[in-house]
């Protein structure tokens, strides 16, 4: 009885760290999407987009400047 027991134990540990892994891998997938999500919503975002935004107006404005 004690080592049907032990060995129940056994296997429901293993089955936990094997469930444990499976969600640690899980969690480790969807980290970098919330990660990129919060950061799009973030004001450091919004200035980036605005810098590359001017700098390409900028550089349409040099290259049509160039053309006249």
């Amino acid at each position: 009885m004690i080592n049907q027991q032990e060995k129940n134990q056994q296997i429901f540990e293993a089955e936990n760290k094997r469930l444990q892994s499976v969600l640690s891998e899980k969690e480790a997938q969807q980290l970098p999407s919330t990660v990129i999500e919060e950061f799009k919503m973030s004001y450091a975002f919004k200035i980036i987009i605005e810098d590359h935004i001017q700098e390409a107006r900028n550089y349409i404005y040099d290259v049509e400047v160039k053309a006249l």
